[in-house]
């Protein structure tokens, strides 16, 4: 089982939307937040994903296009966001948190191996221990790499480079999952095997393989026995 995994030193996860079910958690957030600022967002959750997961700033610029008195009101993005992550740690303690589909099962399976395992992710430490203390598996994974640990966001590659250059075993190859087309881009800069994991048909995802990247559906597949020949370049 994982025999894709023997060709790894360091397996690179992101969290929110590829592991854990969060992202429906972060909309919600963002939906209450802008409703307590007096406005209602009016967005499905595809659209909330489209606009938050191409760039850093895709939130602050749609939705203050969409509600320039709100920009009036708070012109500052960080005086909202701080509204929005308040929210988000209270949803967080109270809700509920599901797995994605197969991460639960290929972090036991990497952990059983032996293979070394790290979240790189734009969430805080905060968020992260709220998390980790409902899902008891996420502490099979050794390392965490948290927004506190690195300069610019994604799509940056400063995340990934640092941890790589943190944890990568000196020659060993290395293997990243991204659900996000900002998060692979990230990725994508970087000498690791870059893996998207969506659903979702982003516009550019057809430009982001071109540049090296796999794509897969679900984190089931790379607990397949079909997945050696999509996950190694070079599969013995």
């Amino acid at each position: 089982m994982l025999s894709w995994a023997d060709s790894y030193s360091l397996v690179l996860f992101d969290f929110d939307g590829l592991l854990v079910n969060t992202e429906k958690v972060h909309f919600k957030a963002y939906t209450e937040t802008i409703q307590s600022l007096g406005f209602t967002l009016g967005w499905d959750l595809p659209k909330y994903l489209e606009t938050a997961h191409f760039k850093a700033e895709g939130l602050e610029e749609e939705i203050y296009r969409q509600f320039p008195e709100l920009k009036r009101k708070i012109p500052e993005w960080k005086n909202v966001y701080r509204v929005k992550r308040e929210t988000y740690l209270d949803l967080l303690r109270r809700e509920e948190i599901e797995w994605m589909p197969g991460a639960k099962e290929l972090i036991g399976a990497l952990y059983s191996k032996g293979i070394k395992m790290a979240v790189v992710t734009h969430s805080d430490r905060a968020q992260i221990d709220i998390i980790r203390g409902k899902l008891q598996e996420l502490k099979q994974i050794g390392h965490w790499i948290t927004r506190e640990d690195y300069k610019n966001p994604k799509p940056s590659s400063d995340c990934y480079r640092f941890a790589i250059d943190t944890l990568a075993k000196e020659g060993g190859a290395v293997i990243g999952f991204e659900d996000s087309p900002r998060g692979l881009t990230a990725l994508l800069g970087t000498e690791a095997k870059a893996v998207l994991v969506t659903e979702v048909a982003y516009p550019d995802i057809d430009s982001l393989l071109k540049r090296g990247a796999v794509r897969m559906k679900s984190l089931k597949e790379a607990v397949s026995r079909d997945a050696l020949e999509l996950l190694v370049d070079h599969p013995v």
